[in-house]
């Protein structure tokens, strides 16, 4: 029926903004007309606020809550056209003179074309609002209208809105408006100027109230369904173009390819210049500034734009914890959980100079302000993906996981320190790149946890230090994140001298030993029969520091049978399933050139078959490492990871031993121990 409907009547779209100052009921207005009622306790509105309502059956009307501030104007002229409806809602409770942005408001539609404005005086029953307030107040308007006689078309409504007691008029005003639009011509939209158009552009996508509200205009604007727009990009029948477009077009290649960023952006490019040879229309913008819908050809800039899908993908995933990549009527959501891809020109945050006129037209150079990273594990499982420590107890925790390694793996501190500072300095600088209001590194702070944490480990047995965690280790000792004053002055402690070398305390020495404020007995005892395995993954810093032990233990040694430790077996499974063993198992050259080459699948039976270590020795255990490692040499391929620090440094998830915590219990990892048959997680 309403298909019919809108084929006898015609569909018509109008769109009205919704505006007034803070509080004046404008929210209230919209849900009136949307839910027949108005929701309990609404929050302020942030930004915006968009609903459509249908009006009688063939009218569709796209209501537009926007803030209506003197520094807001800029993105409400953004919305005003010859075609736009206004609705100013008036707060009779909280002034009697149309405020100060009225004025404004009026200029920029005069200035856009835009004709129809109503005002509707809301709150009119409030206490202090009488029928002289009504009248001046309806005076007070009509002046300001008098300035623009000819060139608005206006009208000061009589209808209550939303009132405490009485009739509501709310559907009322909708009728008003309607009758109104049904007996004129809206005009067609003005020519713009399009460098002023742009310039105005550049300073939406510089904020994130400006980047949100040119990608819901996207996305209310975007008509073409998924899968009438992934046939028409690719066959270079696109109707429109711009940078939402571009991003959608990114979007749907990533999820249908399997190859690696470079060679997306690759085809990507390939796709981009059928598009440019049919419509050229679409890529000539002379004298403006350039995106990269402007410069589609340039390899760091479509590697770039490639990249940040792929996060923006990735981030997404994390945040829902789906399993599985987002379908492709997903883009919506991803874009909304990353809206700052809206700035089509982010240069200046990532390179000193713009890479489409500094760079060589077919080589990716990467930014030299912030650190991009090519692989982005948007395919991997977000229960696996790594997780920066950015909280004040950062390097607390972590050297409490590092002490705690040295004591388990019975390894040479004298080695081993230096090797955990170095990470932690380098994963301190990599993160500062993206959030500079983290803590510089202090190599006199890392010492000073490591002495601390030292201590409190000397104030247990050695039975209670079994498996204990970190927040069990704060329970029991209540370690204080400020005690450092203690010790240092604030002028020693954040002292530029204290970063590159170690500092003695300038105020009392450091302790020795450290008694527990507590002990949990029971802790221990059920330590004391589990592995220890956490379904949480640890922050990127410490399995960093895993995967640089892993590195370290590996470098000169070979992987052969039996399999001691887990940098061995990892080394092992790696030689294996990357066949790199396959000339051994063939000396004769003339026979090994007959055969056909292992499959991944035999290689990992070969695996499972041959491995001896009492850290797999159960068919579960195996199995799990087996396919882990499978799955990474999948991806270390697609990337072009050619060695073993590469793979480990691209996966630091296997160096953590615990891993099989993210899948399995406790329970059923133990008792899998004597099982010859794989349990499923």
């Amino acid at each position: 029926m309403n298909k019919l409907s809108s084929w006898l009547l015609g569909k018509k779209s109008y769109k009205i903004l919704v505006l007034g100052e803070e509080g004046c009921g404008k929210t209230t207005f919209i849900e009136r007309l949307k839910f027949n009622h108005v929701g309990s306790g609404s929050k302020p509105t942030v930004g915006f606020y968009v609903e459509t309502v249908r009006y009688p059956m063939n009218s569709s009307w796209q209501l537009w809550e926007l803030r209506t501030t003197l520094k807001h104007i800029p993105v409400l002229r953004q919305h005003l056209s010859p075609s736009t409806l206004v609705l100013w809602l008036h707060d009779c409770e909280s002034d009697i003179d149309p405020p100060k942005e009225f004025p404004a408001l009026l200029h920029e539609m005069v200035e856009a074309g835009c004709r129809y404005i109503w005002v509707s005086l809301n709150k009119q029953d409030g206490c202090k609002v009488g029928k002289e307030t009504l009248d001046y107040i309806r005076q007070a308007y009509q002046e300001e209208f008098a300035k623009y006689d000819d060139k608005l078309s206006k009208r000061i409504l009589r209808q209550r809105l939303c009132p405490k007691v009485g009739n509501d008029d709310t559907f009322e005003v909708l009728e008003e408006i309607y009758t109104t639009v049904m007996n004129v011509s809206l005009e067609p939209p003005k020519q713009v100027d399009p460098v002023l158009e742009r310039k105005q552009l550049e300073v939406m996508e510089q904020n994130p109230e400006g980047q949100q509200l040119l990608l819901e205009t996207a996305i209310t604007n975007d008509t073409l369904d998924t899968d009438t727009f992934c046939e028409l990009f690719l066959n270079a029948d696109l109707p429109v173009w711009g940078h939402y477009y571009y991003l959608k077009a990114a979007y749907h290649l990533i999820l249908s390819s399997e190859k690696n960023a470079f060679q997306q952006a690759a085809d990507f490019k390939l796709y981009l210049q059928r598009l440019k040879h049919k419509r050229p229309d679409f890529f000539k913008r002379e004298g403006l500034p350039k995106g990269p819908v402007d410069n589609p050809f340039n390899t760091s800039v479509t590697v770039f734009w490639i990249l940040q899908m792929q996060l923006a993908i990735r981030n997404y995933r994390v945040h829902t914890m789906a399993p599985d990549l987002p379908s492709r009527s997903d883009f919506c959501h991803v874009l909304r959980h990353s809206p700052s891809l809206m700035n089509s020109y982010p240069w200046d945050e990532w390179y000193s100079s713009p890479p489409a006129f500094t760079c060589a037209k077919d080589i990716w150079f990467p930014p030299n302000l912030k650190v991009l990273s090519t692989d982005t594990h948007y395919r991997s499982d977000p229960a696996v993906l790594p997780v920066d420590d950015r909280s004040p107890e950062r390097v607390f925790r972590y050297v409490f996981a590092v002490l705690r390694y040295i004591q388990r793996a019975g390894v040479q501190r004298e080695e081993t320190m230096p090797l955990a500072l170095e990470t932690l300095k380098q994963n301190t600088m990599r993160v500062r790149t993206q959030h500079p209001s983290l803590v510089p590194y202090s190599e006199t702070q890392a010492r000073f946890w490591i002495q601390i944490v030292d201590a409190a480990l000397r104030g247990l047995d050695d039975e209670k230090e079994t498996d204990l965690t970190f927040q069990e280790f704060q329970d029991m000792f209540d370690i204080e994140l400020t005690c450092w004053r203690k010790h240092y002055s604030k002028r020693v402690w954040d002292g530029v001298s204290a970063r590159w070398q170690s500092v003695p305390p300038d105020l009392e020495p450091l302790p020795v030993v450290i008694s527990p404020v507590s002990f949990g007995p029971e802790i221990v005892s059920e330590k004391s029969t589990l592995p220890m395995l956490s379904p949480k993954l640890p922050y990127t810093e410490e399995l960093s520091f895993y995967a640089a032990m892993v590195i370290k233990k590996t470098e000169n040694s070979k992987s052969v049978l039996p399999i001691t430790n887990h940098a061995d077996l990892l080394s092992y499974l790696y030689t294996v399933l990357v066949g790199k063993q396959d000339e051994k198992r063939c000396p004769n050259p003339e026979a090994k050139e007959q055969l056909q080459p292992l499959t991944l699948g035999q290689k990992a039976e070969s695996a499972f078959a041959e491995l001896s270590s009492p850290l797999a020795a159960a068919a579960t255990h195996r199995n799990f490492w087996i396919q882990q490692v499978a799955a990474a040499v999948l991806h270390a391929e697609r990337e072009g990871l050619a060695t073993f620090p590469e793979f480990i440094t691209s996966n630091l998830r296997l160096a953590w031993e615990g891993l099989p915590g993210v899948y399995y219990s406790a329970g059923v990892w133990t008792a899998a121990r004597g099982g010859k048959s794989d349990r499923a997680r």
